[in-house]
């Protein structure tokens, strides 16, 4: 298990085995990568990535007005600095909309989407700021 931070200094956890492609998971608001711990053992002979988002646990927030492209963009860094080319996404609660918005950008980076206790039923300016 390596416990690392990248250039951007997102901080994760990583699991490397023989599978080519990784679960990768997005905690909620609130939460750190930490709530994905039973996920992570239960995977345990899977290639497994759990980090912190913008702001949360040990990854520092260095803006003042984020997005959800924001969030996507400190994913696909994540991603392309660890060389994964396909991943197996897995979002909760605010983690399954950041996967949501990095589907629409980085489509062609995912093998599978699974989105968790997802929002449902949005008006169309609440659905704007998801999308942006």
């Amino acid at each position: 298990m390596i416990k690392n931070t990248d250039s951007s200094e997102t901080f994760y956890l990583l699991n490397e085995k023989d599978q080519k492609i990784p679960l990768v998971f997005v905690h909620g608001v609130g939460l750190t990568h930490e709530i994905w711990k039973p996920q992570i053992d239960y995977f345990k002979n899977y290639t497994t990535l759990s980090y912190d988002i913008l702001g949360h646990g040990k990854t520092p927030l260095n803006k003042t007005n984020i997005s959800f492209n924001d969030f996507s963009e400190q994913l696909i860094k994540l991603i392309n600095e660890l060389n994964f080319q396909k991943i197996h996404l897995i979002g909760f609660s605010i983690g399954s909309l950041i996967a949501r918005n990095f589907a629409t950008k980085h489509n062609d980076r995912l093998q599978s989407l699974i989105l968790l206790g997802s929002v449902y039923k949005r008006n169309e300016e609440q659905q704007r700021i998801v999308n942006d």
